[in-house]
């Protein structure tokens, strides 16, 4: 973060869109549930580190987040671990921040919104052996990865109010 700090003194667009959706429990060497610390606590700590050379931010959401519940006891270090509710309570954390986030910044003038794309063909929670290519092949009705692009480029060019989007429609 220090050396992106010293780089860049400005970032016009910060679009956060890396993510897991795990397979088992894994502990990174802080003790954070690997999925809770790459889906929430990076675009967290990227906002907050940032912040002062921020511009426009979109976070890249999960409409799967409705279905998440975040006990701040147990989500951080996965005591709560189930593969498909952890990807949901670590969306919804990190959407949960996007409105404060959006306050914090008021003054300031730099913005934020959240997106779902819509559910796309992507290698994201791919187990592996029967069940990975039962998926694999259910997948191939997605839609491709690519038009995720859409809603997110409309967000970049939008005036942003610490709002979620759902493809291009504004949602609770």
């Amino acid at each position: 973060m220090e050396k992106i700090a010293a780089a860049i003194r400005r970032i016009d667009v910060l679009v956060h869109n890396a993510a897991v959706w795990p397979s088992r429990r894994i502990i990174n060497e802080d003790g954070f549930e690997q999925a809770f610390f790459v889906n929430h606590l990076a675009p967290f700590l990227m906002n907050h580190l940032l912040e002062e050379r921020l511009g426009r931010v979109v976070q890249v959401s999960a409409g799967l987040y409705v279905s998440g519940k975040v006990d701040p006891d147990r989500t951080p270090t996965g005591e709560d671990f189930h593969s498909m509710r952890t990807y949901a309570d670590t969306k919804l954390a990190n959407l949960l921040m996007v409105a404060l986030f959006a306050e914090r910044w008021r003054a300031s003038g730099v913005t934020i919104d959240a997106v779902h794309p819509g559910v796309l063909r992507t290698g994201l929670g791919d187990p592996g052996g029967v069940r990975g290519l039962a998926l694999k092949t259910v997948k191939r009705l997605w839609k491709p990865a690519e038009e995720a692009a859409p809603p997110v480029v409309d967000l970049l060019v939008s005036e942003g109010t610490g709002r979620y989007f759902n493809r291009s429609k504004e949602a609770r």
